[in-house]
């Protein structure tokens, strides 16, 4: 049998050639078949998951005759502590994001465990660099990755701000939940138009 995290790297690099290949721009039967390769070793790898598409119907892979037939899963999935959504031990996660939990009244939080950043972080800089986004500097009213180490976006736009090249200080909350006025001072200083 295939090891799993060795199956999981050899998807995670053919997803990001996919994401990075703009000539040919990929082709909507290469999506369809791609996607439905990762569905594949989701549902192989991910028993929970795999019990929820048997709950729909879903026995096996091949039940799916086209990308879209694949079932999203729901969010509430990921609040719970006895079965993680993972395809990998949850203690070989390289990052736990977590939800805010404003719009839950559990107490558990939801979470995303993922077993490397490189995909997530390789789709945010392309993504950005596909819709030929500008490269300016940027300001987030958010705290930065180090203040909140389990938020995706906070993850998300750290990822950002290396690409562009932006100082830490475009984080402009701090860890108190408060704005940086200092910080925003030097930002719309450092942006007055000319």
């Amino acid at each position: 049998m295939p090891d799993p995290a060795q199956m999981y790297q050899s998807l995670e690099q053919e997803i990001i050639t996919f994401i990075q290949r703009t000539d040919p721009q990929p082709s909507g039967d290469e999506f369809d078949t791609l996607a439905r390769r990762v569905f594949a070793y989701q549902f192989e790898n991910n028993t929970p998951y795999q019990n929820y598409c048997r709950s729909l119907g879903i026995d096996t892979p091949a039940d799916l005759t086209q990308w879209t037939d694949i079932p999203a899963i729901p969010t509430e999935a990921f609040k719970t502590l006895a079965f993680p959504i993972a395809t990998f031990p949850v203690e070989n996660a390289a990052v736990r994001f977590e939800t805010s939990g404003t719009t839950s009244d559990q107490a558990y939080p939801g979470h995303h465990h993922f077993f490397t950043t490189t995909l997530y972080e390789t789709s945010i800089i392309e993504a950005w660099k596909q819709l030929n986004l500008p490269r300016l500097k940027p300001a987030f009213l958010i705290p930065s990755p180090d203040d909140s180490p389990h938020s995706s976006l906070s993850h998300m736009m750290g990822v950002l701000t290396r690409f562009l090249g932006a100082p830490d200080e475009a984080f402009l909350i701090g860890t108190s939940g408060t704005i940086n006025y200092d910080a925003l001072a030097r930002f719309a200083n450092q942006n007055e138009p000319r």
